[in-house]
C-alpha cells in the first residue's frame, strides 16, 4: 500500500508520455500483490463459513470508491494549486491515504489472531482452533504446492471465469459514462450523478449475495447465477439502446451482478487450496485481470496520439473513416482527452468535441 500510494502520487508529477507509461507500469507492479495478499490474509482470520461475507465487506470498497470517488475527483480536477493542474492533484491527493493507511497496517494488523494483543484470548484460541481444523481437512484431501495449483484444472477454470467476468466489469467501468452521456445528451454533472446508481445497487447486491452464500454454504451457484443474469442484462441493454432509461435499468442490473459474484467467487479457491497455493492461484488469476481489462478497453473506434510539448499538447485523432486530424489542447486536457477516449472523464469529452467541431466517438 505504501509503495502503491507513493507511485500514485508520482504519476501526478510526470511531464511526458514516456514518464507516464513508466510510472503506470511501476504502479501496476506495486499494486499486483495487494489484492491476492488481502484474500489470503482473510483466510488467517475468517472461517470458510464466514469468508464470503468478509470478502464482500472488503470488496465494497469498489462500488463505494465509484459512488464517492467520481464526484470528489470532479472537484479535485477543478483545482489549480501551486502551478499544478487539477489532474496532477488528483493523483497526488489520492496517493496520500494509501501511504497513511499502509503505515497504520504495519503497526495495527497482525498476521494471525494469536498475535493480536487487542483480541481476547478466548476468541483468539477459538478462531485459531477453527482455522487449524479447516486446514487439516483440506490437507487430508490433498495438499497442493504453488506450482501444482497453477496447473490444477479447477484453478484454470476459475481463471477463465474471472477473465470473462473482468472483461465485462472493466468494459462497463471504462465505457459506461461515455455511453450514458452520448445516449442521453445530459450535462456532465447529471451524468456524474447517474453513474452512481449502478454502484449503489451493486453495493447492496454484493452484501446480500455473500450473506446468502455463507448462510447456505453454497458458492458455485451464487457465482454462476450472478454471471448468467449479468450477461442477460448486458444483452438486453444492447437490444434496448434507443431507449435510454430502459437501457439504464439493464446496465444497473448488469453492474449489480458483476459485482455480486466476486465475493463468492473469491471464496472458492480457499476451500480447495492451502494458503500458499491459494496465493499462487490467486496471483495467476489476478494477472489475467490485466488481460481482461485490456480486452474490454481495446475496442475503440478512435485512437488518440500525444504530442510531446508539456504546456500545449497536440491531440492526434484517428477517425473511423481513416482520416487523421490534429488539435491543440492544454496539457490538463491532453491526458484526460486520452482517458475520455476510454470513457472516463466526460468533461474533457465536451472540450474535445468543441475543439474538433464534432463528436470524436461518433
Amino acid at each position: 500500500m505504501i509503495s502503491w500510494g507513493v507511485l500514485t502520487a508520482f504519476v501526478g508529477l510526470v511531464h511526458n508520455a514516456h514518464q507516464l507509461y513508466t510510472a503506470r507500469f511501476l504502479l501496476g507492479a506495486a499494486e499486483a500483490g495487494f489484492f491476492p495478499g488481502i484474500l489470503v490474509y482473510l483466510t488467517h482470520w475468517f472461517r470458510h463459513e464466514d469468508r464470503a461475507k468478509a470478502i464482500a465487506v472488503f470488496m465494497t470498497a469498489i462500488p463505494l470508491s465509484n459512488i464517492f470517488g467520481s464526484p470528489l475527483a470532479g472537484q479535485i480536477l477543478k483545482l489549480h494549486w501551486y502551478g499544478l493542474e487539477g489532474w496532477r492533484w488528483l493523483f497526488i491527493l489520492e496517493g496520500i491515504p494509501a501511504v497513511v493507511f499502509g503505515a497504520v497496517t504495519l503497526f495495527y494488523l497482525t498476521d494471525w489472531p494469536s498475535q493480536a494483543a487487542w483480541l481476547p484470548k478466548e476468541e483468539s484460541d477459538w478462531i485459531t482452533a477453527e482455522l487449524e481444523r479447516e486446514k487439516q481437512r483440506k490437507t487430508a484431501l490433498r495438499s497442493y504446492t504453488i506450482w501444482q495449483a497453477l496447473r490444477y484444472r479447477d484453478v484454470l477454470l476459475l481463471m477463465a471465469v474471472y477473465f470473462m467476468g473482468s472483461t465485462g466489469i472493466y468494459g462497463f467501468i471504462i465505457w459506461f459514462p461515455t455511453i450514458l452521456k452520448r445516449a442521453s445528451g445530459l450535462s456532465t454533472t447529471t451524468v456524474t450523478f447517474l453513474v452512481v446508481l449502478p454502484y449503489l445497487v451493486a453495493l447492496i447486491a454484493m452484501l446480500l449475495n455473500s450473506w446468502h452464500s455463507d448462510r447456505t454454504q453454497e458458492r458455485r451457484w451464487h457465482t454462476a447465477i450472478s454471471l448468467f443474469i449479468g450477461g442477460a442484462a448486458l444483452i438486453l441493454a444492447l437490444a434496448t439502446a434507443p431507449h435510454i432509461w430502459t437501457q439504464l435499468v439493464f446496465f444497473i442490473i448488469f453492474a449489480a451482478c458483476v459485482h455480486a459474484y466476486q465475493p463468492t467467487f473469491w471464496a472458492l479457491p480457499t476451500t480447495i487450496l492451502s494458503e500458499s497455493a491459494a496465493a499462487g492461484g490467486m496471483r495467476q488469476r489476478a494477472d489475467v485481470l490485466s488481460g481482461g481489462s485490456f480486452a474490454s478497453s481495446n475496442d475503440q473506434r478512435v485512437h488518440f496520439g500525444l504530442g510531446q510539448n508539456t504546456t500545449v499538447q497536440t491531440v492526434e485523432i484517428h477517425w473511423p473513416s481513416g482520416a487523421v486530424e490534429h488539435f491543440t489542447l492544454p496539457a490538463v486536457d491532453r491526458f484526460y482527452a486520452v482517458e475520455e477516449g476510454k470513457g472516463i472523464v466526460p468533461s474533457v469529452y465536451d472540450r474535445l468535441v468543441h475543439a474538433a467541431g464534432k463528436p470524436p466517438l461518433g
